[in-house]
């Protein structure tokens, strides 16, 4: 573990009594040490590796359970047009996002066709 020194300020006097008894010249300040970690790589979470299968479905599951009756007001016919949509609809309404992504999705109907636009 790594030392940090830190200067200490000290501290200003608060009435007039206590500035008149204060010294004109500051003493040598004192030096504190706090002790600092050094980091170390992140590892692999949630986010960074592939979900298992079983994983999924619990998940699912789960999600199933809690929203039995959810329901989206977007248009789609895949994942991948539902995650389009959804993306949209955090810079416009629900409806516009439905009238605009017909023809998006036609001419783009697959992650790679827009990827390549």
């Amino acid at each position: 573990m790594t030392q940090l020194k830190v200067k200490k300020k000290a501290a200003a006097p608060r009435s007039r009594s206590q500035r008149k008894a204060a010294p004109k010249t500051a003493g040598p300040q004192t030096k504190k040490t706090v002790p600092v970690s050094k980091k170390t790589p992140p590892g692999p979470t949630s986010f960074t590796r592939p979900l298992a299968p079983e994983r999924v479905a619990e998940i699912l599951k789960l999600l199933d359970e809690a929203y039995p009756h959810a329901e989206t007001a977007l248009h789609h016919r895949s994942p991948f047009e539902l995650l389009i949509a959804t993306i949209l609809s955090a810079q416009t309404t629900d409806v516009r996002v439905n009238m605009v992504t017909p023809e998006l999705f036609r001419r783009f109907p697959t992650p790679e066709a827009m990827a390549k636009a």
